[in-house]
C-alpha cells in the first residue's frame, strides 16, 4: 500500500456535487420493515418517514432492527434516469410544500459551475460523443429521446443527467462515465489519505498482522454486535442465497480499470453465533508485551 503526498486526497467538487449523487436513483419509495424472524411489520412510504423519529420508536413494529433487518432484505432500485416519487415529487413534504431532488441536484450542478457531461468523458479518455444519435450508442435510446426535447445541444446536458442514462458496464451498477469518476475519488481517497488503514506509512500505520485482522471483519459482524439480530447474510450489501443456491458469484471491479476479480460465496442466513462464518475481529496482533509496558 503506497502512501504518496502527491494525490490530494479532497473529496473533488464534481464527486460532491454531481457524480455521488447517484445513490439518489437507489432509494426505494417504500421501506421495507421485518421482525426478527423475518415477518412482515408493515413497510413505510419514504416521505412519511423524513424527520419522523416515530417510526424508529415504534416498539410494536420492532423499532430500528425492523428497518435494518428490512433494509438487509431489500433490493436496490437500479442506477438509471428513474426515482422514486419520495424524492422526486415529495421530498420533505408537509400540507403545503414538497422540494423535487432532483431538480436540486442539477441546479446545484448550475451553481457550482459543473462542465458539462461530455467535457467529463472527454476528461476520462472516453469516446467521442458529437450529436444525439452518438450518444444512442453508450445510453439508453428512450432517455436520449427525451434529452431532445429538454436540450438544443448534446454539448448542455449536465452531467448529473447524463452520466445515469448511460449503459451499465458488464456486472456493474454504473455506466462508464461514473464508474470512472468513482474510481478515481476513491482511488485518491485511498493513496493519498496518510491515515487510511491499509497506508504503512509511520508512525501511526497498522502492523500487517493488524490490518489483515481488519480485513477479516464483516459488516455483518458489525450489525450483530449492536443489534440484536438473531440471523443475517455474512455479505449484508448482496441478498441473500436461497438454502438451494449454495454458493452465488460476485464480481469485484477495482478502480482506475485493474484486473476483475470473481468471488464465490455462500450468502445463505446464518446465526450472529457463527463465528466461523461472521468472525469476531481478532484482537491477538494488538496485544503488547507486559514487560515492555512495565
Amino acid at each position: 500500500m503506497l502512501f504518496s503526498l502527491q494525490i490530494d486526497p479532497s473529496i473533488s467538487t464534481d464527486f460532491a456535487t454531481a457524480f455521488f449523487r447517484f445513490g439518489h436513483s437507489l432509494v426505494p419509495q417504500n421501506l421495507k420493515r421485518l421482525s426478527r424472524k423475518f415477518k412482515d411489520q408493515g413497510g413505510v412510504q419514504l416521505s412519511n418517514a423524513f424527520f419522523n423519529g416515530k417510526i424508529l420508536r415504534d416498539i410494536e413494529r420492532g423499532s430500528v432492527l425492523s428497518i435494518i433487518n428490512g433494509a438487509l432484505n431489500q433490493r436496490l432500485q437500479a442506477v438509471d434516469s428513474h426515482f422514486s416519487k419520495s424524492v422526486h415529487l415529495e421530498l420533505f413534504q408537509n400540507s403545503t410544500f414538497a422540494l423535487d431532488l432532483i431538480a436540486l441536484n442539477i441546479q446545484r450542478g448550475r451553481d457550482h459551475g459543473l462542465p458539462s457531461y461530455l467535457d467529463y468523458r472527454k476528461f476520462f479518455g472516453l469516446s467521442d460523443v458529437k450529436s444525439f444519435e452518438d450518444l444512442k450508442a453508450i445510453s439508453r435510446p428512450e432517455d436520449v429521446e427525451v434529452f431532445k426535447t429538454v436540450y438544443s445541444s448534446v454539448e448542455e446536458i449536465e452531467p448529473f443527467v447524463g452520466m445515469l442514462a448511460e449503459n451499465h458496464l458488464p456486472g456493474a451498477l454504473v455506466g462508464e462515465t461514473l464508474a470512472n469518476a468513482l474510481g478515481l475519488q476513491f482511488h485518491n481517497l485511498r493513496y493519498g489519505d496518510r491515515f487510511y488503514f491499509e497506508n504503512a506509512e509511520k508512525p501511526q500505520a497498522f502492523t500487517n498482522a493488524q490490518i489483515d485482522a481488519i480485513g477479516h471483519v464483516l459488516f455483518s459482524r458489525v450489525i450483530c454486535n449492536n443489534i440484536q439480530i438473531l440471523r443475517i447474510q455474512p455479505w449484508v450489501f448482496r441478498m441473500k442465497t436461497d438454502a438451494s443456491l449454495d454458493r452465488r458469484l460476485i464480481s469485484i471491479r477495482p478502480p482506475l480499470g485493474l484486473t476483475w476479480n470473481s468471488v464465490a460465496i455462500d450468502n445463505r442466513r446464518v446465526s450472529c453465533d457463527d463465528f466461523d462464518k461472521i468472525p469476531m475481529l481478532d484482537l491477538t496482533p494488538w496485544t503488547e508485551n507486559a514487560d515492555i509496558l512495565g
